[in-house]
């Protein structure tokens, strides 16, 4: 019985037990719990505490909660987002979570979890919100990421200041940043490249106590970063000292009822005098304050009138100046300026009027119109301001565009197709009224994915690479100069020289330009075309400063071609840089190439090497600066490079080729003609003493020599040794002599020359006349056939014009005849042109054939697109555009003047979109043989 009692009593007290340390395991367990919740409900955001025992304070802000990251929903984006190169920066994810950019508290950003996200789907599993310390000199989300690519991301924080106080905020940011402070935008900078310190800076008013500070930075590609520094006015003095990229106003429209507040005590020391100057656009001054005492002025703008005023702020070392708007009507101005607008006929005011109404169109439609955004102000009110000013010179009949300082939206009228073509320029304040010549910087665009029309393109949109531009500018006394190029669209084409040297034909008739310093930049495909211009008229520059440049055009022509055909090749080895290093002998060459670019290094490296095989020796640098991976056109090193370079116009050392006529020319040396059109020409030309001149040539028939430059003695005969033998022995009785090489054996009266060679593209460059069949199956006799409709719509959408000239053949007069190339389209039967020079040219029309210089091509739905010297005219072309079966014939290329990289094309239509090539290539020097790329 005691047994059984004691049994029963160990049970128990086993099961007290048991039940005891249940308890001590729950108390903790609940204490761990209860500390867990308590810890998820305290948590705060990092904290930045400014040390107030310091007048000259500097705060570098390490620590951050990060949320993120957003990757680019598409569906969310607006046009006017896309139209920048950061289009998430603009998209509000905190909506996700049912909160706002601009309206939340430090404790909603605690709570935020990818659960409660209503576009989960889109977050990876690299979401986070968390906080993170990085001791670097930058924080970089690439190294919390591995999700960089097209990518956004948050950074937050508070900010406890022991008073109420003004700071300077200072940024840079890899690549775009908006930045919000107590929920106010401080910062809005959509930008592409890698940080730079003091890259931007503003004032910002800090409360007593804690303020809500943070960041949305956006990611194109590589690194991705930021750094923001807090410095006190005091401090900031320094800063101020070596930078003038601070704001003076937070906004540039201000509306009936506002006042301008200026922090006079960031500008100017207590000891300092201050004075505050605003003026109209008339450059009448409204107001002047002189002031020392007072460290903030506010501004009532009661009295003031609607229209655009300049505010400037003058110390005794430094000066600042920003224009702004005040009214209620800023974004509505557009109907009275149209109607001002026409009373104007002349042709170069109703363009460059046309240049700014565009604009101001572009900025108000409701897809890019942000009334709010600082930089959206900034871009109408300069539109505003210009408008204003050419209003107001045309009124009192002054001169509105020559020599204008600052930056200015210009066009012309392009000879090409007869259509408005734009340019942005910027004159410095050293130009004065243009007594002295200044040098010009090109900006050779950097192609664009989509491509836009000029005046709504990111090379006039963004305004951050433009100011450091400009500052450059102000900085080493030199005329920047944007160029359209057509879009960027053309590819080394001849189109894109045109247009250059058509803006700077339109530049010149203002501004008095210095021909012996006119420089090229440009980054990426823009360096491309940089090097392109230079190898082709390497006389005419004082430099070229590139940012990792393409330079191997044949390893990106087939992304670009419609017609995937290897035979593309050859066109591409004609005109990439790569091939031509000798050209730049005497052309001094800056590259700097981004070990990190988009661009692979290898390509400058290649280049460079080229370069010194053939005596070329430029600067070249990879740099692996991590902070900065991304070079652009805004190192000022560059500048420092062009300063003083000037153009070398009678070398004594000629080293130039090329494979085609229209580019033919090197300083004192031109080649007139080549022996074979299929081979590379190339000359040396040296100058010595005793009036003698040798040179070594291969590939090369007849040459003309400038001896203007030489220092020639005139009275003396002059001598001439080619490839050893002397071919010229002499008395120069002219400026210029000329000399075969390999005297003429041939009776054909057409040469391939430097304004009639090919290939198709070529006749798209100059002058041009679309020349449509009479009479049309397709689409009755009033009307475009289908083809000639192709080409016309293509050309409007590629290069976002009206149109380009067009007449039915039969409407083309003598006129045309003399001045355009022709654009025949049809053939025989339908076209009185085509039936009027067919018997002048080597192609022939059969029902089961198309024959091309003897050459039979079999087939009944058989297509050509050839060029050819016009036998109506032998300086102009002929384009034809054809086919033995009218009534089924459509084109594979519709732009020709980018994709007609070839003399002859003959296809054969396979279905409504497939076309199968027969034959492609050239015509040989004399326009009588083909060379064929595929037979």
């Amino acid at each position: 019985m005691d047994l059984i009692l004691l049994i029963q009593n160990f049970s128990s007290i086993k099961s007290l037990k048991f039940k005891f340390i249940s308890i001590l395991l729950v108390i903790p367990l609940s204490l761990i719990l209860f500390s867990c919740n308590q810890e998820e409900k305290n948590k705060e955001l990092p904290i930045i505490i400014l040390d107030s025992t310091k007048a000259g304070f500097e705060i570098s802000i390490k620590e951050w909660q990060i949320l993120g990251p957003f990757p680019d929903d598409t569906t969310r984006f607006t046009q006017s987002d896309l139209s920048t190169e950061n289009p998430g920066l603009f998209c509000d994810y905190l909506k996700d979570f049912r909160l706002s950019e601009g309206c939340i508290e430090a404790s909603d950003i605690v709570s935020i979890s990818k659960s409660k996200s209503t576009h989960v789907e889109q977050l990876t599993n690299e979401f986070t919100n968390r906080s993170v310390n990085d001791t670097n000199r930058y924080f970089y989300f690439s190294n919390i990421f591995k999700r960089k690519e097209n990518t956004t991301c948050y950074a937050f924080c508070e900010i406890y200041s022991p008073k109420e106080q003004d700071v300077l905020f200072v940024a840079g940011m890899d690549d775009g940043m908006i930045a919000w402070l107590n929920n106010k935008v401080i910062i809005s900078k959509a930008k592409m490249g890698g940080i730079l310190e003091y890259q931007y800076m503003v004032v910002a008013h800090l409360n007593k106590g804690k303020n809500l500070f943070y960041a949305k930075v956006y990611n194109i590609h590589y690194d991705w970063g930021m750094f923001i520094n807090i410095y006190s006015l005091t401090a900031a003095k320094d800063i101020l000292s070596k930078n003038n990229s601070l704001k003076i106003l937070d906004n540039w429209i201000y509306h009936t009822g506002d006042s301008l507040n200026f922090n006079i005590a960031l500008f100017a020391s207590p000891s300092q005098k201050c004075k505050l100057i605003i003026s109209d656009h008339l450059k009448n001054i409204v107001l002047i304050k002189n002031e020392k005492e007072k460290r903030i002025l506010n501004i009532n703008m009661f009295q003031f009138k609607k229209g655009v005023y300049s505010a400037k702020i003058c110390t005794d070392t430094i000066n600042y100046e920003q224009s702004f708007y005040y009214g209620n009507d800023a974004d509505s101005l557009l109907p009275g300026y149209i109607s001002k607008s026409r009373q104007y006929k002349d042709e170069k005011t109703k363009i460059n009027l046309n240049a700014l109404i565009i604009r101001y169109k572009h900025l108000i439609d409701p897809e890019n119109k942000k009334l709010e955004d600082p930089t959206w102000q900034s871009k109408l009110v300069f539109v505003i301001q210009e408008l204003e000013d050419v209003f107001n010179d045309l009124e009192h009949r002054k001169d509105a565009f020559k020599h204008k300082i600052g930056k200015h939206l210009r066009g012309f009228l392009s000879e090409i197709d007869n259509q408005e073509q734009f340019y942005k320029i910027y004159i410095p304040h050293k130009y004065g009224n243009g007594s002295k010549p200044l040098p010009v910087v090109v900006f050779v665009p950097f192609e664009t994915a989509p491509t836009r029309p000029f005046l709504k393109s990111f090379h006039v949109a963004n305004l951050n690479i433009e100011q450091e531009q400009i500052q450059a500018s102000e900085k080493y006394g030199c005329i920047l100069l944007w160029i359209n190029s057509r879009g960027g669209y053309s590819l080394e084409n001849p189109i894109e020289t045109t247009d250059y040297f058509e803006v700077l034909k339109a530049v010149r008739e203002d501004y008095n330009i210095d021909e012996n310093r006119i420089y090229l930049t440009g980054m990426c495909s823009g360096g491309l075309s940089s090097l392109t211009l230079g190898m082709r008229y390497p006389s005419l520059f004082a430099a070229i400063g590139i940012f990792s440049p393409i330079t191997h055009l044949n390893k990106v022509a087939k992304s670009f071609l419609p017609i995937q055909n290897e035979t593309a090749d050859v066109w591409f080895e004609q005109n990439t840089p790569l091939r031509f290093t000798g050209n730049y002998l005497n052309l001094p060459i800056y590259i700097l190439h981004g070990n990190k670019s988009e661009v692979p290094e290898k390509q400058s490296l290649e280049f460079v090497d080229n370069c010194r095989k053939n005596n070329v020796n430029p600067y070249f640098k990879i740099t692996y600066d991590d902070k900065n991976p991304e070079i652009t056109s805004t190192d000022y090193t560059v500048f420092d490079f062009f300063k003083e370079k000037q153009r070398n116009s009678n070398p004594k050392i000629i080293d130039f080729s090329t494979t085609q006529l229209k580019y033919n020319r090197a300083y004192w040396v031109t080649i007139e003609r080549l022996i074979s059109f299929s081979e590379k020409a190339k000359i040396r030309a040296e100058y010595e003493q005793n009036n003698t001149i040798k040179v070594e040539t291969r590939n090369i028939a007849k040459i003309s020599i400038q001896l203007t430059d030489l220092g020639i003695n005139r009275t003396r005969p002059v001598k001439v040794i080619a490839n050893g033998k002397t071919v010229f022995n002499q008395l120069a009785k002219n400026n210029s002599i000329s000399v075969d090489i390999t005297p003429e054996t041939s009776d054909y009266d057409l040469y391939k020359n430097h304004d009639i060679e090919g290939p198709v593209m070529h006749a798209f460059s100059k002058g041009f006349i679309l020349a449509d069949c009479e009479n049309s199956i397709i689409s009755g006799k009033d009307k475009m056939s289908a083809p000639c409709d192709s080409i016309y719509c293509a050309w409007k959408r590629d290069y976002f014009v009206e149109g380009c000239r067009y007449k039915k053949a039969a409407q083309i007069n003598q006129e045309d005849i003399n001045k355009l190339n022709l654009v025949l389209i049809g053939n025989p039967e339908n076209n009185s042109l085509i039936k009027n020079v067919i018997t002048n040219i080597p192609l022939k029309f059969y029902a089961d054939s198309i024959v091309l210089c003897g050459k039979v091509y079999k087939g009944r739905d058989l297509g050509i697109e050839m060029i050819y010297p016009n036998p109506l005219n032998r300086r102009k072309y002929i384009v034809m555009v054809g086919s033995n079966n009218w009534e089924n014939f459509t084109i594979p290329q519709t732009n020709l003047s980018t994709e007609g990289w070839y003399d002859f094309v003959i296809f054969e239509k396979a279905s409504d979109q497939l076309w199968n090539i027969i034959d492609v290539g050239y015509f040989d020097n004399n326009w009588q043989h083909l060379i064929s790329l595929v037979n």
